[in-house]
């Protein structure tokens, strides 16, 4: 009666009743359970559900697990039981009132009796990374003596690449001589939008993996690492996946034909379109971006022995989701002397939508004079690939776009008679996402909210959240934490 619940019918969805306080009486029941008895191996309850007509999901009791082996066994990896969870709101469409007593639910834990000696699931944590980069070409209808520009074309190219990590550990200071096997099913997906003449939604091919592991023996911790802070290395069993992706991708606006599109660069059966922002009179503009994250992921671990498999941890999370705008990470950080390339606002004489932004005139500027112009908030001169001559020195690619502005198309001893030309330098700003879910307490990490909190400011490494670099992203998720004693360790 102290939750104003029904213990025996808990409501799950649409309204979750399942709180921390519901599963901590739930787990202390458990905890005194196994303190009684003699097993090895912790008991392990999992829970059984129910709907109604109205489509509510209940959590209507609890089962062992148990197959013919005898008690907390399951018949390996692939055991019924053991099957890949569903959301809640999966499970409330389906028709009728039963729901099968095999069914799995994403954010409802097992019921896992605490028993000390065995490792368990550690951390999760999750890397994104947005590439966008920004081209400009210039055009003219002469390469008479004096040359007149004509138009400003413009392109953005965007890539996204993830990575995925999950951790376990041996917080136990002596090995553990069995056998263990750990499966990880992890599910992701991406979806990247914009309001360019209405809503778009472009979804990156879902990312999807069963992985098995095994271990025998598992390196403990060592003698007295609590008083040193430093567990054994290969007491933690880092896991890394390359997550959804997207490969470079031209941006078409709305205004072309086709458009709005994010087209792949190879996938382009001629060079990628250009878009003009001065002569067609509508411009061209970097419309509200967005990227949307799900994830689902279940960890579980089986010890092996002569009488079959037995489940030692089990966790399914729905999670970490989220949703973030690209535009406020590619806005410049000088909004005073508008000397960056990423600046949107005009300059006095420059009108939308078809006159040039600070941040396009900055980059022309950039592009004459070379590496030792880039402002500080970009941080380095990024070469464009289409950029004459190819392969060129910075010095040398910027005389070249030099001379095209040039009366005589001559700047040096470096000539250029073409009519259209690309800016050799193409900024390039990169948004990180990173997102980590640590176990503070090592018998304690079934419900996201035991493990969905940011590491201590102290924390020698980054925190979760988004970041904008002007550099690529090469540090690996073995660095950001994986491998080592969670910022959130304190039990």
């Amino acid at each position: 009666m102290q939750f104003n619940i029904n213990l025996a019918q808990i409501e799950i969805y649409p309204t979750n009743q399942y709180t921390p306080a519901v599963h901590r009486l739930l787990q202390v029941s458990a905890n005194i359970c196994d303190a009684t008895t003699t097993n090895f191996y912790p008991t392990v309850f999992r829970p059984l559900f129910s709907k109604d007509g109205a489509g509510d999901v209940f959590i209507t009791g609890y089962t062992n697990l148990n197959s013919d082996s005898g008690f907390n066994t399951v018949s390996g990896p692939n055991d019924i039981q053991l099957s890949t969870p569903f959301d809640a709101a999966t499970i409330s469409a389906l028709p009728g009132t039963t729901v099968a007593p095999d069914i799995n639910i994403y954010g409802v834990p097992w019921i896992i009796g605490a028993k000390k000696g065995f490792p368990n699931f550690n951390e999760f944590s999750m890397e994104n990374s947005l590439a966008v980069t920004c081209r400009l070409q210039l055009t003219r209808m002469t390469n008479g003596y004096i040359p007149v520009i004509t138009g400003t074309n413009q392109m953005y190219v965007m890539s996204l690449s993830s990575s995925i990590g999950v951790e376990l550990w041996n917080s136990y200071s002596s090995n553990y001589p069995g056998t263990i096997q750990i499966d990880v099913n992890e599910n992701a997906s991406t979806m990247i939008t914009n309001d360019d003449q209405g809503l778009h939604e472009w979804i990156l091919q879902p990312f999807s993996t069963n992985a098995l592991y095994s271990i025998n023996p598992w390196p403990g911790s060592g003698v007295g690492w609590r008083s040193s802070g430093s567990p054994n290395s290969a007491s933690f069993v880092p896991i890394v996946f390359t997550g959804p992706t997207l490969t470079n991708s031209v941006y078409r606006s709305a205004f072309y034909a086709g458009g709005p599109a994010l087209i792949p660069t190879n996938s382009l059966q001629s060079p990628a379109p250009w878009e003009s922002t001065s002569s067609d009179g509508n411009g061209f503009h970097f419309p509200q971006f967005g990227v949307l994250l799900t994830n689902r992921l279940q960890v579980f671990m089986l010890a092996q022995d002569s009488s079959g498999y037995h489940v030692i941890d089990y966790v399914h999370f729905a999670g970490p989701d989220s949703a973030y705008n690209v535009n406020p990470y590619l806005a410049d950080y000088d909004t005073v002397n508008h000397v960056g390339v990423w600046d949107t606002n005009y300059p006095t004489g420059s009108a939308p939508p078809t006159g040039a932004t600070y941040g396009a005139i900055n980059q022309i500027q950039v592009s004459k004079k070379g590496a030792n112009s880039v402002p500080i908030e970009d941080g380095q001169w990024q070469s464009d690939p289409e950029a004459v001559p190819l392969g060129g020195t910075i010095a040398a690619q910027a005389a070249y776009f030099q001379a095209f502005f040039i009366p005589g198309n001559h700047y040096g001893t470096t000539t250029n008679l073409q009519l259209s030309e690309v800016a050799p330098y193409a900024p390039t700003r990169y948004i990180s996402q990173y997102t980590t879910w640590q176990v503070n307490d090592p018998l304690v990490h079934y419900l996201a909210s035991d493990i969905a909190v940011p590491p201590l400011n102290n924390s020698s490494t980054p925190q979760p959240g988004l970041h904008a670099y002007n550099f690529p992203i090469t540090n690996a998720l073995t660095s950001l934490n994986l491998g080592q004693l969670n910022d959130r360790y304190m039990p």
